[in-house]
């Protein structure tokens, strides 16, 4: 119960928290509400094509961080859930060898 009910439960709860903290630590929806708006609230011509150029350069890579950081804890928490069966497995395995 404790392997699998409670600890897939605590480590979606952390994958949630490590969402939010990546978000806010690389400010994606916030560059991403305020895409049109010009760098550093400088509204000359220069200031909005630096600011669309910025986040241009910045959300992909932002984003590609983000996925990768969730696709990395999402791998652990599928491999928490595997490991009793796997290793179970290879003793059976190794038994009947």
């Amino acid at each position: 119960r404790w392997w699998y009910v409670k600890m897939p439960i605590w480590h979606l709860r952390k994958l949630a928290r490590i969402s939010v903290v990546v978000n806010d630590n690389l400010s994606i929806s916030l560059l991403v509400q305020n895409f049109f708006l010009p760098w550093h609230r400088d509204y000359s011509m220069m200031g909005y094509i630096f600011g669309l150029l910025i986040k241009i350069l910045y959300l992909p890579i932002a984003l590609i961080i983000y996925l990768l950081s969730v696709i990395v804890y999402i791998t652990i928490i599928l491999i928490w859930l595997i490991l009793p069966v796997g290793t179970l497995t290879f003793i059976f395995t190794s038994i009947l060898r």
